[in-house]
Protein backbone atom coordinates (compact mmCIF):
# COMPACT_ATOMS: atom_id res chain seq x y z
CA UNK A 1 0.00 0.00 0.00
CA UNK A 2 1.76 3.49 -0.94
CA UNK A 3 2.36 6.29 1.62
CA UNK A 4 -0.40 8.56 -0.25
CA UNK A 5 -3.17 6.13 -0.31
CA UNK A 6 -2.62 6.00 3.65
CA UNK A 7 -2.67 9.30 3.99
CA UNK A 8 -6.24 9.72 2.30
CA UNK A 9 -7.72 6.74 4.17
CA UNK A 10 -6.24 9.10 7.56
CA UNK A 11 -7.68 12.18 5.82
CA UNK A 12 -10.81 10.04 5.15
CA UNK A 13 -11.85 9.29 8.26
CA UNK A 14 -10.60 11.47 10.88
CA UNK A 15 -12.01 14.78 8.86
CA UNK A 16 -13.78 16.88 11.05
CA UNK A 17 -16.02 18.11 7.89
CA UNK A 18 -17.28 14.46 7.52
CA UNK A 19 -21.19 14.22 6.69
CA UNK A 20 -23.62 12.07 9.47
CA UNK A 21 -22.90 9.09 7.71
CA UNK A 22 -18.82 8.99 8.36
CA UNK A 23 -16.38 5.88 8.02
CA UNK A 24 -16.27 5.89 11.42
CA UNK A 25 -19.92 5.58 12.12
CA UNK A 26 -20.57 3.34 9.26
CA UNK A 27 -17.89 1.16 10.14
CA UNK A 28 -18.81 1.02 14.13
CA UNK A 29 -22.57 -0.29 12.89
CA UNK A 30 -20.76 -3.25 10.66
CA UNK A 31 -18.62 -3.96 13.90
CA UNK A 32 -21.75 -4.03 15.91
CA UNK A 33 -23.67 -5.87 13.19
CA UNK A 34 -20.85 -8.60 12.76
CA UNK A 35 -20.38 -9.11 16.46
CA UNK A 36 -24.53 -9.41 17.04
CA UNK A 37 -24.59 -11.71 14.01
CA UNK A 38 -22.10 -14.06 15.36
CA UNK A 39 -23.26 -14.00 18.62
CA UNK A 40 -26.95 -15.39 17.66
CA UNK A 41 -25.34 -17.73 15.22
CA UNK A 42 -23.36 -19.30 18.24
CA UNK A 43 -27.08 -18.91 20.26
CA UNK A 44 -28.98 -20.91 17.47
CA UNK A 45 -25.98 -23.55 16.51
CA UNK A 46 -26.54 -24.50 20.64
CA UNK A 47 -29.75 -24.91 20.71
CA UNK A 48 -29.68 -27.05 17.93
CA UNK A 49 -26.93 -29.18 18.74
CA UNK A 50 -28.15 -32.81 19.83
CA UNK A 51 -26.06 -34.64 22.95
CA UNK A 52 -23.96 -37.92 21.35
CA UNK A 53 -25.06 -41.16 22.15
CA UNK A 54 -22.28 -42.49 22.63
CA UNK A 55 -21.42 -40.00 25.55
CA UNK A 56 -21.54 -40.74 29.36
CA UNK A 57 -23.61 -38.47 31.02
CA UNK A 58 -24.36 -38.52 35.01
CA UNK A 59 -27.75 -36.69 36.34
CA UNK A 60 -29.28 -36.04 39.96
CA UNK A 61 -33.08 -35.91 41.16
CA UNK A 62 -33.85 -35.60 44.51
CA UNK A 63 -36.80 -38.13 45.94
CA UNK A 64 -39.62 -37.14 48.25
CA UNK A 65 -38.43 -39.88 50.84
CA UNK A 66 -34.69 -37.94 51.42
CA UNK A 67 -32.98 -40.09 49.04
CA UNK A 68 -31.63 -39.43 45.81
CA UNK A 69 -31.18 -40.81 42.21
CA UNK A 70 -28.43 -40.54 39.99
CA UNK A 71 -27.86 -41.95 36.58
CA UNK A 72 -24.24 -42.83 35.63
CA UNK A 73 -23.76 -44.28 31.93
CA UNK A 74 -24.33 -43.58 28.67
CA UNK A 75 -27.03 -40.97 27.23
CA UNK A 76 -30.45 -42.78 26.14
CA UNK A 77 -30.15 -44.98 22.81
CA UNK A 78 -26.81 -45.25 22.82
CA UNK A 79 -25.70 -48.07 20.33
CA UNK A 80 -24.05 -51.14 20.95
CA UNK A 81 -20.82 -50.07 18.98
CA UNK A 82 -20.41 -47.13 21.25
CA UNK A 83 -20.35 -48.39 24.33
CA UNK A 84 -16.73 -48.97 26.40
CA UNK A 85 -17.12 -51.08 28.80
CA UNK A 86 -13.85 -49.91 30.64
CA UNK A 87 -15.40 -46.46 30.15
CA UNK A 88 -18.17 -46.93 32.12
CA UNK A 89 -16.48 -48.84 34.78
CA UNK A 90 -14.20 -45.54 35.24
CA UNK A 91 -17.08 -43.79 35.23
CA UNK A 92 -19.20 -45.62 38.47
CA UNK A 93 -15.67 -45.67 39.76
CA UNK A 94 -15.40 -42.28 40.18
CA UNK A 95 -19.08 -41.71 41.13
CA UNK A 96 -18.08 -44.16 43.90
CA UNK A 97 -15.10 -41.94 44.63
CA UNK A 98 -17.20 -38.56 45.14
CA UNK A 99 -20.08 -40.19 47.02
CA UNK A 100 -18.11 -41.81 50.29
CA UNK A 101 -20.05 -43.24 52.51
CA UNK A 102 -23.05 -42.96 50.52
CA UNK A 103 -25.97 -45.69 51.55
CA UNK A 104 -26.86 -47.62 47.81
CA UNK A 105 -30.45 -48.31 48.19
CA UNK A 106 -30.87 -49.69 44.84
CA UNK A 107 -28.77 -49.90 41.85
CA UNK A 108 -30.27 -51.15 38.56
CA UNK A 109 -28.51 -51.49 35.07
CA UNK A 110 -29.48 -50.11 31.93
CA UNK A 111 -29.07 -52.52 29.65
CA UNK A 112 -29.09 -53.15 25.77
CA UNK A 113 -31.01 -55.52 23.97
CA UNK A 114 -28.25 -58.30 24.25
CA UNK A 115 -27.31 -57.70 27.88
CA UNK A 116 -25.03 -55.00 26.97
CA UNK A 117 -24.75 -52.84 30.11
CA UNK A 118 -25.00 -49.07 29.19
CA UNK A 119 -25.50 -47.46 32.52
CA UNK A 120 -26.45 -47.60 36.06
CA UNK A 121 -29.35 -46.15 38.11
CA UNK A 122 -28.59 -45.76 41.92
CA UNK A 123 -30.75 -44.37 44.45
CA UNK A 124 -28.81 -43.59 47.46
CA UNK A 125 -28.64 -41.90 50.70
CA UNK A 126 -26.04 -39.28 51.45
CA UNK A 127 -24.22 -39.28 54.83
Amino acid sequence: MKIRELVQTYKLINDPNAPPWSVKFVGAILVVALLAGGFAFVLWQGSHETPSSSALMSSTKSNADGTRTDYVGYAPGADAASVNAAALSQMMESWRAQHPGAQIVSEEPSALPGGIVTGYTITYRAS
